[in-house]
C-alpha cells in the first residue's frame, strides 16, 4: 500500500519519502480502515522532526487520526465492512491503519469526511482542557492562538458553558471573525498589549484560567494575565520557546502552571468515560457546536506541499491529506 514515511528527523521536505508498505492485516477485536482524509497537525510536525513526547522507530508513518471507511475485520468485532469511522492512530498518512474496534467513532451521515478526519485530537483537547479548568459561568478565559482550529473549538465550547474568552492572535493580514461566538473577545497582540486589555476586560481582577498553545513570549503574556490562584495549562509549543514563569508571580500570587498532553491523559481515563465523551463531540459535530472547516485539500503524494502550506501563519481552516 502508499505511505509517507520518514527515516531520520528533520525538516519534512528533507526527510519525507513515498514508499510502499505490506497492507496490514487486523486480529481479533480489530478492523482495518481503508484511510480517505487525514489533517496535518502541529503534533504531526513535531513527530517528524523529533520534537514529539513520543520518539517512533523509524522509520515511522506520520499521522494521528484522520476518516474512513473498515474494509477488514478481526474476529469478535461487531462493524460491518463499509462502516465509515473516525479513527486515532499512529501512522495515518498512508492508505490503511489497523485500530482496536472499540476505539473508533463511526459516523453519521451528516458528518462529512471533512469534519470526520478532525474530530479524534481537536475536540477531545478542547473538551477535556475546559474540564480540567473547570470554570463556572461568567468566569474569564485566556487562550492564545485562539483562531486556530483548536482554539475556535475551545470558544465555541467555552461559550456554551457561559465561559468569557479572550484569544490572542498575531499578524498583519486579514483576519477571519467568521462564527466566532459574541463572547470571545480577538486581541492582536502585534497591536495590542494584553494585560491591558484583560485587566479593562476583568475591572483589573484578571483571568481566572489561561490555555496557552504557543510558548515564549505569548505564553508568558497569558500567564501574566492570570488574577491570584489562577491556572495555565500549556499544551502546545507553537513558536518552540519556553514560557517565563516568574517565581514571585506563582508563589505570592499563588499560580500554578501545568502541561497537557492528550494522549497522556486519555490513557488515564476509564474506555467507557472517553466512549461518553466521543457522543458529546458527535453530537457537536452535528448540530455545528465544532468549527472544522478546511483551508485546503491535497493527494497524499503532494505531502511536501501540504505541510509547507499547514505551517503558513494565519491559517484558519486545516489541510488535508486525501487519497
Amino acid at each position: 500500500m502508499y505511505a509517507i514515511q520518514f527515516s531520520r528527523h528533520g525538516e519534512p521536505a528533507a526527510v519525507l519519502r513515498q514508499v510502499e508498505l505490506p497492507r496490514p492485516q487486523p486480529g481479533p477485536g480489530e478492523v482495518r480502515v481503508r484511510l480517505t482524509h487525514r489533517p496535518v497537525n502541529p503534533s504531526d510536525l513535531l513527530y517528524i522532526s523529533g520534537a514529539y513526547g513520543r520518539r517512533p522507530v523509524l522509520p515511522a508513518v506520520p499521522g494521528f487520526e484522520g476518516v474512513g471507511r473498515v474494509d477488514a475485520t478481526g474476529a469478535d468485532v461487531g462493524l460491518a465492512a463499509g462502516t465509515r469511522v473516525a479513527v486515532s492512530a499512529f501512522g495515518t498518512w498512508q492508505e490503511s491503519v489497523v485500530v482496536p474496534a472499540a476505539d473508533v467513532l463511526v459516523l453519521p451521515d451528516g458528518i462529512d469526511d471533512d469534519v470526520g478526519a478532525q474530530l479524534m485530537i481537536n475536540p477531545f483537547t478542547a473538551r477535556l482542557l475546559l474540564r480540567r479548568v473547570a470554570l463556572p459561568p461568567g468566569a474569564w478565559l485566556v487562550q492564545t492562538a485562539g483562531l486556530s482550529a483548536v482554539g475556535r473549538m475551545i470558544a465555541h465550547l467555552a461559550y456554551a458553558q457561559g465561559v468569557n474568552t479572550v484569544s490572542t492572535h498575531r499578524g498583519s493580514g486579514p483576519v477571519n471573525v467568521e462564527g466566532l461566538p459574541p463572547t470571545d473577545h480577538l486581541v492582536d497582540t502585534s497591536r495590542a498589549d494584553l494585560l491591558s486589555v484583560v485587566g479593562t476586560l476583568t475591572h483589573g481582577v484578571g483571568a481566572s484560567a489561561a490555555l496557552d498553545a504557543v510558548g515564549g513570549e505569548t505564553g508568558t503574556d497569558a500567564l501574566r494575565c492570570l488574577r491570584t490562584g489562577g491556572l495555565m495549562v500549556s499544551f502546545g509549543l507553537l513558536c518552540g520557546q519556553p514560557v517565563a514563569a516568574s517565581p514571585a508571580h506563582l508563589i505570592f500570587r499563588g499560580l500554578t502552571v501545568e502541561g497537557f498532553w492528550l494522549p497522556h491523559y486519555l490513557s488515564g481515563m476509564p474506555p467507557d468515560e472517553i466512549a461518553r465523551i466521543g457522543r458529546h463531540i458527535i453530537a457537536d459535530a452535528l448540530d455545528g457546536t465544532l468549527p472544522s472547516s478546511v483551508t485546503r485539500r491535497y493527494a497524499l503524494s503532494e505531502v511536501v506541499a501540504a505541510v509547507a502550506h499547514a505551517r503558513r501563519a494565519g491559517l484558519t481552516g486545516k489541510i488535508l491529506l486525501t487519497g
